[in-house]
């Protein structure tokens, strides 16, 4: 489940930076982790905590699939980032933000 947190806040960073595309892989890749883990958690026993730790995995992977999804049905929403250097750049005369 930490791995796949990790991943999920990867997705979302990379989602806001405009990289739709590797987050989308990073989302096949999480999901590829949870269905081969399904394959091998019935064997577990119950008192593990592999049943919780599924469901947070599950949860993470249906955020990134959810924000990657949201990007693609309301992508013509969003504008592309303009830098300072344009003429339509709404901050013009304000320094770089970094």
């Amino acid at each position: 489940a930490d791995l796949t947190g990790e991943l999920m806040r990867l997705a979302i960073g990379r989602i806001s930076e405009g990289e739709l595309d590797f987050a989308e892989k990073i989302c096949s890749f999480a999901r590829e982790i949870y269905r081969n883990l399904t394959l091998i958690a019935p064997e577990m026993d119950d008192s593990s905590d592999m049943k919780q730790k599924m469901e947070t995995m599950l949860q993470s992977v249906m955020k990134i699939e959810n924000a990657c999804f949201s990007v693609h049905v309301r992508g013509s929403e969003y504008i592309p980032l303009l830098g300072p250097a344009d003429t339509s750049y709404p901050l013009l005369g304000m320094p770089d933000i970094e």
